[in-house]
């Protein structure tokens, strides 16, 4: 094919006497749809389905009724109704009841009957596609001889009728066994038309081409994987197929782990976000991921994944109008929590933890024989004794805290990116929440704050602590007690021996940063011992 000079890549040829768009080499093919021209079980309109997958920019779509395959004078009648692009695919195959379930058939141009034999849908149609769909729904759990069965082509992991479990089940079990994949809305509405398409690495033309690009595994779910793993545990983070209405992709976040431990902490965090969730931190300005599911023999977690841009982020790199905005919503979100008052975790947790926290802390520093070993162990015993005043006289004024609210620990996220209103703040990491004074988390923030810019000065300048300690009040609905501003100083000291332990624990614990630390304990001890 001839190429102009400059002309860009996106070009149209010439092929078969037709004009074919070549516009990438991927296609995203919708592969499990009923209409209810043939479908008793659908409310779609054909020409509505048509329409509302180019609207999601896929680039086809497989008509598949149960028992039975469009003749090729509707497909070309339902082109012209849609007013579709030239370029856009509309296939049709069909899904079969079997011994085997349900299956999608791809390449079989006559309508097959019910309750066939996949042993003879196998001999009878070898060039065709079978691909099985939905196995994993109704809490079902295929075998994995089923899904590695010769009798079949791929397994549908993806489908908008199983739940959300469901579908991370047969994420495991696909990156196991390794089997070939598809995706499939199996759209019965048209708001769930071209939500998970299969992405196929070749364009496609036939029902007989994409059903070979199936068998020879040039296919799978439009997904975006990202893992990260280390030691005994492993977080994979999943964008699934195309955004809807909304600008929303579903998204999840897995949390797997063999360590009995780690995962005892996992259910521990997740008994915390599903509390605060519940407490009005589904929807709106401030927020929390939903917890989805929990799974102790798989030792799995499946939490809302979040799309959004860390605090820390935004404050770096964000004009000042724009990062005060969020600075204060940070504020509010950690004053909304308090405000709840929730009781999740208990005060004896906060006992065992604080104690056995500062414990390890005291160790880290003599052990290393840090060179302020000294300062820091003095510092440990004073904001230890403090807190065990706490722990006696002020336990009736605790409250669930988030434990490490800090600048990478808050989300910033818009629902939709033309729409400033659906602006929203959310918190992860609930690992060390437990029940404090309302005043550790501010503390502990301004800590953090302070340290994660110490070589920013300006970001200091920009947004001033007492700016979000204003918006703290200004949300909590009350002016606060000298005995709060106090607690914020000793927290502060606590945050600042968090991130002193974290230097030695990494080999800094004798630099710059850590003297510096030191330095700022004794002087906030000064304030609050006035």
């Amino acid at each position: 094919m001839l190429r102009l000079p400059g002309q860009p890549p996106r070009l149209i040829c010439r092929c078969r006497e037709k004009y074919i768009a070549r516009i990438e080499e991927r296609m995203l093919i919708e592969l499990h749809c009923h209409t209810a021209r043939h479908s008793r079980c659908s409310r779609i309109d054909p020409v509505a389905l048509v329409k509302r997958a180019e609207e999601k920019n896929i680039q086809g779509v497989v008509i598949t009724e149960h028992h039975y395959v469009w003749k090729p004078e509707e497909l070309k009648e339902l082109r012209v109704k849609s007013e579709a692009s030239r370029h856009f695919l509309i296939l049709s195959a069909q899904e079969v009841g079997t011994d085997f379930g349900h299956v999608l058939v791809f390449g079989v141009n006559e309508s097959l009957r019910r309750n066939s034999s996949m042993a003879d849908l196998r001999r009878d149609h070898p060039e065709a596609a079978l691909v099985l769909a939905h196995p994993w729904r109704g809490g079902s759990s295929p075998s994995d001889e089923r899904l590695t069965s010769t009798l079949l082509d791929g397994v549908e992991v993806f489908s908008g009728n199983q739940d959300v479990r469901e579908n991370c089940r047969a994420l495991a079990r696909w990156h196991r066994l390794k089997f070939i994949a598809t995706a499939g809305s199996d759209a019965h509405q048209v708001s769930a038309v071209g939500t998970l398409p299969t992405y196929f690495d070749h364009p496609v033309e036939t029902i007989e081409e994409l059903a070979e690009e199936i068998r020879n595994n040039r296919c799978r779910p439009y997904i975006k994987e990202t893992i990260r793993s280390g030691g005994d545990t492993s977080v994979t983070k999943l964008s699934i197929g195309t955004k809807g209405e909304d600008e929303k992709r579903y998204r999840l976040v897995l949390r797997r782990t063999t360590n009995g431990e780690n995962f005892d902490n996992y259910m521990y965090r997740s008994e915390v976000m599903r509390a605060v969730h519940e407490h009005g931190f589904s929807i709106g300005r401030y927020r929390v991921p939903a917890v989805l599911y929990a799974d102790k023999r798989e030792r799995l977690v499946i939490e809302e994944g979040m799309r959004g841009t860390s605090l820390y982020t935004i404050l770096s790199t964000a004009s000042r109008e724009a990062g005060i905005e969020v600075f204060g919503m940070s504020a509010r979100w950690i004053a909304l929590l308090h405000r709840k008052k929730i009781h999740v975790t208990g005060k004896q947790t906060t006992v065992d933890k604080e104690r056995s926290r500062f414990e390890a802390y005291r160790d880290n520093s003599v052990r290393t024989n840090n060179p302020h070993k000294e300062q820091i162990v003095d510092s440990i015993d004073f904001v230890q004794s403090r807190e065990e005043s706490l722990f006696t006289h002020a336990v009736n004024q605790f409250v669930q805290c988030h434990g490490d609210f800090q600048p990478q620990n808050i989300l910033i996220g818009q629902d939709r990116s033309h729409d400033h209103t659906t602006l929203f703040v959310a918190a992860i990491d609930f690992g060390s929440s437990y029940e404090f004074p309302p005043a550790f988390d501010v503390g502990y923030f301004l800590a953090q704050f302070k340290f994660q810019f110490k070589g920013q000065p300006h970001i200091a300048e920009r947004y001033p602590e007492d700016e979000f300690v204003r918006e703290y009040v200004a949300e909590y609905g009350r002016e606060p007690s000298k005995e709060f501003w106090n607690r914020i100083d000793l927290f502060r000291i606590r945050g600042n021996l968090s991130i002193i332990n974290y230097l030695i624990l990494i080999g800094k614990g004798a630099g710059d940063d850590v003297a510096d630390l030191v330095r700022d304990c004794a002087k906030l001890r000064e304030k609050v011992e006035a």
